[in-house]
């Protein structure tokens, strides 16, 4: 049923201009998140010698960069007897 009809002229213009608004904010969004994807890329290219191995977090309320293992990476571990802690008296 197209209830164009029964909408105020201003209601449907408002919509219509929120619409478009919404599309175009998403265009900067993907545009955007590309442009930091490539630039976090390169600056992990710039910190390790392998950067298929590493992701770049960021918390800008702090100001804290963290270049982390990629979780999916798996290291093997190393058979090799745990040291005591030592202890001061």
């Amino acid at each position: 049923m197209n209830v164009a009809e029964k909408i105020k002229p201003e209601i449907k213009q408002q919509i219509a201009n929120l619409s478009v608004e919404v599309q175009v904010l998403e265009a900067l969004l993907k545009e955007r998140q590309s442009i930091l994807q490539n630039m976090g890329n390169q600056l992990i290219k710039q910190l390790t010698d392998n950067p298929a191995l590493y992701v770049l977090e960021m918390n800008p309320g702090k100001n804290v960069w963290e270049l982390k293992l990629k979780p999916s990476i798996v290291i093997p571990a190393i058979n090799m007897p745990l040291k005591k802690p030592m202890v001061r008296n």
